[in-house]
C-alpha cells in the first residue's frame, strides 16, 4: 500500500505538475495570442497609414500630372499662337512689298510725267520769263548784259541749259549773232 501511495503521490505530483506545465504552456500561448493579435493590429495599422500615404502620393502625382498636361497644352498654344504671329507678319511684309513696289512704280509713273510736264511747261514757260535784253557785240555794253543775263538766270533755277541757251541766242543781235553763228556748237554747249 505504501507504494501505492507512493506512486499515487508520484502521480498526482505529476499530474499537478503536468496541469501547471500545461497551465503555463496555455498561458504562454494565449500571451503569444495577445502578442500575436498586438503585431497583427500594429501591421494592420501600418498598411492602413501606409495606403493612405500612398493614396496621397498617387493624389499628387494626378495633381501634377494635370499640372503638366496644363503646362503643355499652354506652352503648345503659345508655341502655335507665335507660329501664327509669323505666319501674319510675313504674310504683312509681303502685302508691304507689293504696297511699296505699287508705291515705287507710281511714283516712277508721276516722275516720267512729271518730266514731261516740266518739259512742257519749259517750252510755255520762255513765254512768260522777261527777255534778255539784246547785245550788239558793243564791248562798252557787254558787263551790263551779262549781269542781266546772271541775274534773270538766278531768279529762274528751273530753266534747263537748252532753255537758257535759246534765250541768249535769241537776245544776240548784229555782230554778237555773227559771232555765235561762226563759233562751232563744241565751244558754246553749256552757258
Amino acid at each position: 500500500m505504501a507504494t501505492f501511495i507512493v506512486l499515487k503521490v508520484l502521480l498526482g505530483l505529476s499530474a499537478e505538475e503536468l496541469f501547471g506545465s500545461k497551465d503555463s504552456e496555455i498561458s504562454s500561448l494565449r500571451q503569444q495570442l495577445i502578442d500575436g493579435e498586438n503585431s497583427f493590429n500594429a501591421l494592420a495599422d501600418e498598411h492602413n497609414k501606409l495606403a493612405a500615404a500612398l493614396s496621397e502620393k498617387e493624389a499628387e502625382l494626378a495633381r501634377i500630372k494635370q499640372s503638366l498636361d496644363t503646362e503643355s497644352r499652354h506652352r503648345l498654344e503659345q508655341a502655335v499662337a507665335y507660329e501664327q504671329l509669323k505666319a501674319e507678319m510675313a504674310m504683312k511684309c509681303e502685302q508691304l512689298a507689293v504696297k511699296e513696289a505699287s508705291l515705287y512704280k507710281r511714283l516712277m509713273e508721276l516722275q516720267t510725267d512729271s518730266s514731261r510736264t516740266e518739259s512742257t511747261f519749259g517750252q510755255t514757260s520762255l513765254r512768260n520769263i522777261p527777255k534778255i535784253p539784246s547785245f550788239d557785240g558793243q564791248p562798252i555794253s557787254f558787263n551790263r548784259w551779262i549781269f542781266g543775263v546772271d541775274e534773270l538766270f538766278t531768279n529762274y533755277p528751273g530753266l534747263s541749259d537748252f532753255q537758257k541757251r535759246i534765250l541768249v541766242v535769241d537776245s544776240l543781235k548784229g555782230d554778237a549773232r555773227s559771232w555765235y553763228d561762226a563759233e562751232p556748237d563744241g565751244n558754246i554747249d553749256i552757258w
